[in-house]
């Protein structure tokens, strides 16, 4: 488990979690699936979720694109030709390409040459039971534990309110600071790469235009302005980018960023209203890609997509300068994204990739 982690409750990092068994493994797995439902997971085992009159091949496919992490029991039933593991195992596939962190397969009969298995399931640590079977892939579990978007974002208004109420009292009663930020009224996702005919520029990192983002400050006190970071879940991941430029959105723009001034500390005077489209970029650390971005829209079964932006500001209190903190959403119709992207072919992937997408925020 994360170090995160372990400040949330449980609820909070509970994983959806496919267990795929061949019938003879039956038994294994539900005790595995016990385990793992006993440490507060979502568990997915055939045996109990399907009906008889149901699409068994839909419903398993549904179930194995909504998990985060797919256990695969291996055995030589299950590594029969024809046996249904192997057509999971090829849904599995469809579900992460790459199948680091997300299938965990598990070696259940030792005398199998693990040599010979699928390049697939050698690509990632092959865990051996060396005990007990559902304990042991129990723990190894629990140490993947993250914390879910929703419960981050509550976290950060819950502090958010704290640091804004000690702000308040803080600031005495004259000469509050009395500042807004304001929902902004467009999303514009675009690679930082300028698109041409080496498809490369889709495999760069991204950019998020806020537009715009724009504060009001109704007090007399003024308020410098800090820190600007927009959160925005891609993958089961929350992904941090920092305010970069403001720019010209105009459709004459000279570069494919369209870069106007670099943006910094700031102050929002007394009374006053501070209005800018401004561009985010991710850590260059972030290896998450505008396809990433992409495959994120079209693998998703939500209908919104939240964007979170997060502004740090300091203004002068009674005792000295009081940093306080605001937050605003924009909330876009992801639903409506996916269906765009899905005329596109996105489910089997793209083969005709956007240059850009510029969603319109949703009136709270």
């Amino acid at each position: 488990m994360s170090k995160l982690a372990r400040w949330f409750p449980k609820s909070c990092t509970r994983l959806s979690i496919f267990v795929c068994y061949a019938h003879e493994d039956r038994k294994l797995a539900e005790e595995i699936a016990q385990a793992l439902t006993n440490d507060g997971h979502e568990v997915f085992i055939d045996a109990n979720k399907l009906k008889v009159a149901g699409d068994f091949n839909e419903a398993i496919r549904r179930a194995i694109e909504g998990a985060d992490r797919f256990i695969f029991l291996i055995s030589k039933a299950s590594m029969g030709q024809g046996k249904y593991p192997q057509t999971e195992l090829d849904f599995a596939k469809d579900r992460w390409p790459s199948p680091q962190g997300a299938v965990w397969p598990v070696l259940v009969d030792p005398s199998i040459d693990v040599s010979g298995l699928p390049v697939y399931l050698r690509s990632v640590q092959i865990h051996t039971v060396k005990g007990n079977a559902p304990a042991e892939i129990a723990a190894a579990i629990e140490k993947t534990r993250v914390v879910t978007s929703r419960c981050l974002l509550g976290a950060a208004a819950v502090l958010a309110a704290i640091v804004g109420g000690a702000g308040l009292l803080l600031t005495g009663s004259t000469g509050t600071a009395r500042y807004t930020l304001l929902e902004p009224q467009q999303i514009d996702f675009r690679p930082a790469k300028k698109p041409g005919p080496d498809e490369g520029w889709a495999k760069s990192r991204f950019a998020v235009t806020l537009i715009p983002v724009q504060y009001a400050n109704e007090g007399a006190t003024p308020v410098r302005i800090l820190k600007e970071t927009v959160l925005l879940k891609v993958k089961d991941r929350i992904i941090a980018f920092d305010w970069f430029n403001e720019v010209n959105m105009k459709p004459d723009c000279d570069d494919w960023l369209c870069f106007k001034d670099p943006v910094g500390v700031d102050t929002l005077k007394p009374n006053g209203v501070l209005r800018r489209e401004t561009m985010f970029m991710p850590a260059q650390s972030e290896t998450t890609t505008w396809h990433d971005f992409l495959d994120s829209v079209c693998a998703s079964k939500e209908d919104r997509l939240e964007v979170t932006i997060s502004s740090s500001a300091s203004a002068s209190g009674a005792f000295g300068p009081v940093t306080q903190t605001r937050t605003a959403v924009c909330r876009i119709d992801l639903k409506g994204m996916r269906e765009g992207l899905e005329r596109l072919e996105c489910k089997t992937g793209l083969k005709q990739i956007p240059v850009r997408l510029s969603p319109i925020c949703l009136k709270s």
